[in-house]
């Protein structure tokens, strides 16, 4: 079997009977929550097993074209048993990147705040020196009197609006491996002052990191999660793999 998860939540899993016929189930705590979408729109939300083509249709979109010889080429890459669907995405999925990230307070930066976000994960660290950390907000800080004395300086909107091309070739560069995200931070932390760069990803951070802050303030869920990441007890059930791959009622690729 093969779980199908958004961020933090379990969204069903993707199964194959003996016959080759592969099946997808909602989770049931997904299906109770608020927040719950479709994979697709040929699989809606029930608590019915949806079975043949619609399932087939929804998870092959996750993959390259079927025509020619690239699946085939990727299944002998990755030792998967076959290049259809499921054989492939159990392989794939149990070999991706997690897409939330636990930390400790001292892997906190706000860069490593954008990084994730601009590579559609989350970041998820336990802030031991949060008191000490100020949120962000666009224009005056006054449109909040209540928390003004949290807030820190404002959004420089104009210095991301300037550089937002060279960060999303950034963050291209990053998901094809062209750069890896340990020596880009390297590299910006040299240069820091002179870098404009530098200074247009770490507002990207500043503002991930305040809707990060005010989650933890107000979900307690949440602070569960991360004490429970940090101490290993989150990691999914053996003998399962992960497709951690879906953004808001669209499949995306893994």
């Amino acid at each position: 079997m093969t779980a199908v998860w958004y961020e933090r939540s379990k969204v069903g899993t993707l199964t194959r009977a003996t016959d080759g016929a592969i099946a997808f189930t909602y989770d049931p705590a997904w299906l109770l929550s608020e927040a719950a979408f479709p994979v697709a729109c040929a699989l809606p939300l029930t608590t019915l097993k949806w079975q043949g083509d619609p399932v087939i249709a929804a998870f092959d979109n996750l993959l390259p074209d079927a025509e020619g010889e690239l699946r085939e080429k990727i299944a002998t890459r990755v030792g998967a048993q076959g290049k259809d669907v499921f054989s492939l995405l159990s392989v794939l999925g149990r070999d991706c990147e997690p897409l939330v990230h636990y930390t400790d307070t001292g892997g906190v930066s706000d860069h490593v705040f954008a990084l994730f976000h601009l590579l559609g994960m989350t970041f998820a660290p336990r802030l031991r020196d949060f008191p000490d950390r100020r949120l962000a907000c666009f224009g005056s800080a006054k449109a909040w009197a209540n928390l003004s004395p949290i807030i820190g300086k404002p959004i420089n909107e104009e210095v991301n609006r300037q550089h937002w091309g060279d960060i999303m070739r950034l963050a291209a560069s990053i998901q094809d491996k062209s750069l890896k995200p340990s020596e880009i931070l390297r590299k910006f932390g040299a240069y820091r002052q002179q870098n404009r760069l530098y200074l247009a990803l770490g507002e990207i951070g500043r503002i991930e990191r305040t809707l990060f802050m005010l989650d933890w303030i107000e979900n307690a869920d949440l602070r569960m999660e991360c004490h429970a990441g940090l101490n290993g007890r989150s990691a999914p059930l053996a003998g399962q793999s992960r497709i951690c791959a879906f953004t808001r009622a669209y499949p995306r690729s893994l």
